[in-house]
């Protein structure tokens, strides 16, 4: 599990919105991670603000012993974006694959070769697996259709995957209800019903006084992400990479807690039957933090240079550098908070 801490415009959500446009890559290549608008090169570069014609990727990938470097560089030329380096290689220095506009892969991509390649399927693989989630509760009560495919970025499609899973999966199901009534007392059932037109509804039933059902539309803002973070890891296969946007978004300061152990059992020993996952996040709550007291290893800092690049280092390294201790016995979210890491 890394957390990522930043100021405002350090570059933490541009960290990952590049794993994201790398594994949009891998599933489909340059045209479905990089265009058409709003998700062209040019665009997703620049944000609009003029077309930068080039730009590149890389990324060390390690899978026990096994260490790999990936590259990818683009370019959008005339308004389709093209490989112009394309490089897989071992810790050793040794390439595995590479790119060559003379010898292109009829997929065009050495992500997928031509040739069965265990070496470059393991990273493909894990490559293909990232998802990013910038979770907004607004999205979360939507009602959805049977045929949405799973929950998206911004969390549309909870009340479809709880329906889903009720029907196929009611002992997946089940967890999750449970998991719901420990982490919000009060809870007596998660409830999903049908809409209009094939639409799904979900919502609580609550038994705290008078037994009401709890439209999600109606819940706080810290229930309905409580349920997408929910519905997000018990989708997710083992292994695969889940990045979250703003894990303290909408959360009482109460609950930090309850939100950073389910993350963490999440990362190392997995929910819901399946494996841990590979857990990126970013965060801006000092107490949140403060959380990781004893897991500095967890957290890394995350700065930008006066000539505008993004920096990233170790928060249990910082505090050595910065302070001249393995830990600090105040709380490490205030240390932060105060600028004494920067």
């Amino acid at each position: 599990m890394t957390v990522l801490l930043g100021r405002n415009g350090a570059g933490k959500s541009a960290l990952l919105g590049a794993l994201e446009r790398l594994g949009s890559y891998a599933r489909g290549g340059a045209e479905r991670a990089f265009g058409p608008p709003p998700y062209s090169l040019g665009f997703m570069r620049s944000r609009g603000y003029g077309d930068i014609a080039a730009t590149s990727f890389e990324v060390d990938l390690g899978f026990g012993v096994e260490r790999y470097r990936y590259r990818l560089a683009l370019a959008e030329r005339a308004g389709h974006v093209e490989v112009d380096e394309e490089r897989l290689v071992r810790a050793s220095g040794d390439d595995v694959a590479v790119w060559s506009a003379a010898a292109r892969p009829a997929s065009g991509t050495i992500l997928r070769p031509d040739a069965p390649d265990p070496s470059v399927e393991r990273v493909a693989s894990h490559l293909r697996s990232v998802r990013i989630f910038d979770l907004d509760p607004r999205a979360i009560e939507r009602p959805s259709e049977e045929g949405d495919s799973g929950v998206k970025r911004d969390g549309h499609g909870v009340g479809a995957s709880l329906g889903k899973l009720q029907e196929e999966a009611p002992e997946r199901f089940a967890d999750i209800e449970e998991r719901v009534r420990r982490l919000r007392p009060g809870t007596k059932r998660l409830r999903v019903w049908g809409g209009a037109a094939g639409k799904f509804l979900w919502g609580i039933e609550d038994q705290r006084g008078q037994e009401w059902i709890y439209p999600a539309p109606l819940l706080s803002w810290g229930d309905r992400m409580l349920v997408g973070i929910l519905c997000v890891l018990f989708a997710a296969e083992a292994g695969s990479v889940v990045g979250l946007e703003e894990i303290d978004r909408g959360f009482h300061p109460s609950r930090y807690q309850a939100v950073v152990e389910l993350l963490s059992e999440a990362a190392y020993q997995g929910v819901g039957g399946r494996g841990p996952l590979q857990i990126m996040a970013t965060s801006h709550s000092p107490s949140l933090v403060s959380h990781f007291q004893d897991r500095l290893d967890d957290l890394r800092l995350v700065s930008r240079t006066a000539g505008g690049a993004t920096t990233v280092a170790a928060m249990d390294e910082e505090v050595r550098r910065r302070l001249g201790e393995e830990k600090t016995s105040a709380p490490i979210g205030e240390v932060w908070a105060m600028g004494l890491l920067d």
